[in-house]
């Protein structure tokens, strides 16, 4: 039976292939060129910006009362809806513009994270049962991520990401703070932030773009940093190490709370998943794990992302450019799912090539000195692309 099976495979693959006019060398095919299991290898100032689509919900009493009122009576925008949009553009801007970290990390400053959020509807819902719902809970928001599916004039549904401003105001542990929870770890559908408008009548401060990024961080698969395992090595320990500072405790700003180690800058963490006043940094790994998420399309990911800039245009072969004996060379931020081949010219200026998919090791044939031609081939859809680059090669022996 399975040598059957195997015969069909084969007869499919066949007649599944594309001809090649022009073949100077080609490596084995594979399908997906990636697995990105090891998100450490992904170059992450390569990535093309991708928009995240976002879509708020405010929820009001049956009175159209309680919460933000981003519209007027006669339907103008009003100042809550300048603040609210002013809110995102600014999160939006930050994350262009990522903060050195404080605390002592291995991961070089990465400035620019690639990503950016676009608000692409701006709602109001008087609805008393949801307007109830206080509970920094999953079951809170996925009660109101039902009720919006149902609703006719929502656009984007499966293609946003829904954040949800509940009304009642949340008092755990006594105290009415910003609060939020995503609807998972790498999961497209939502997020509920709990206390902004209180925060926003009460705070004339308040301004919480770190928080937004921070729950949105969450739905990209990002953990807390302190949690032992979120998956980095290079984020940072929090405070609580030092002497006199109690377990599990952390500073929220220079100098918050007293009484504690936190009067220098690199006992307070400004990264994005901490709690802190400066949440605007994050490290290498952490983008690296967004990524392998967005390129895995993990929790559907890519149904709420536009890029703005073609993939193609991000995609590039990284390697030495003079080979010395031996290369490696990698076509990097293919996509996945894309049949890729590669080709050296001329051939005798290197001994065989090995490799697979997006990645060879291309080593200098003897007593050859000169230039040789790398070109990778990628089937998109109807469309067949190539890359080329041209590389040096130097024998580690001249002569011999």
């Amino acid at each position: 039976m399975q040598r059957f099976v195997l015969i069909i495979f084969v007869v499919i693959l066949l007649f599944s292939c594309k001809s090649v006019k022009k073949q100077v060398f080609s490596s084995e095919e594979i399908e997906t060129p990636h697995t990105w299991d090891r998100y450490d290898l992904i170059e992450t100032i390569h990535q093309p910006i991708r928009t995240i689509r976002l879509s708020i919900h405010v929820f009001q009493d049956s009175l159209g009362a309680g919460n933000f009122n981003p519209f007027n009576p006669n339907g103008e925008k009003s100042e809550d809806w300048y603040w609210l949009n002013g809110l995102i553009d600014d999160a939006s801007q930050k994350m262009g513009q990522l903060e050195r970290m404080n605390m002592e990390s291995s991961s070089t400053h990465i400035k620019d994270s690639r990503l950016r959020y676009q608000v692409v509807g701006l709602y109001t819902w008087k609805n008393q049962e949801l307007y109830e719902l206080n509970r920094v809970a999953y079951g809170v928001g996925n009660k109101m991520f039902d009720f919006v599916l149902q609703q006719p004039e929502v656009n984007f549904k499966d293609n946003s990401l829904h954040l949800f401003l509940a009304g009642n105001v949340n008092r755990d542990n006594s105290k009415i703070a910003s609060r939020g929870i995503a609807s998972g770890l790498a999961d497209k559908r939502w997020t509920v932030l709990y206390n902004y408008y209180h925060q926003y009548l009460n705070n004339k401060n308040f301004w919480p773009a770190g928080l937004v990024s921070h729950e949105i961080g969450h739905n990209l698969g990002l953990r807390h940093t302190w949690n032992q395992d979120d998956g980095c090595s290079d984020t940072p320990q929090n405070a609580y190490h030092l002497e006199g500072n109690p377990k599990n405790f952390q500073c929220w700003n220079d100098n918050e709370p007293r009484g504690f180690r936190c009067d220098e800058t690199f006992e307070c963490s400004n990264n994005l998943m901490d709690y802190n006043a400066h949440q605007n940094a994050l490290t290498q790994c952490q983008l690296q794990k967004i990524y392998a998420n967005i390129n895995r399309n993990k929790g559907g990911l890519n149904d709420i992302l536009s890029i703005k800039e073609s993939r193609l245009d991000s995609m590039y072969i990284s390697g030495p450019p003079t080979c010395k004996e031996t290369g490696i060379y990698r076509l990097e931020n293919c996509p996945l799912g894309y049949r890729i081949e590669w080709y050296v010219s001329p051939r005798k200026a290197v001994q065989q090539p090995t490799g697979i998919g997006n990645r060879v090791t291309i080593k200098v044939a003897d007593n050859y000195r000169g230039k040789v031609i790398l070109s990778f081939r990628i089937y998109q859809d109807e469309e067949v692309v190539d890359f080329d680059r041209t590389i040096k090669l130097k024998p580690l022996y001249p002569g011999t």
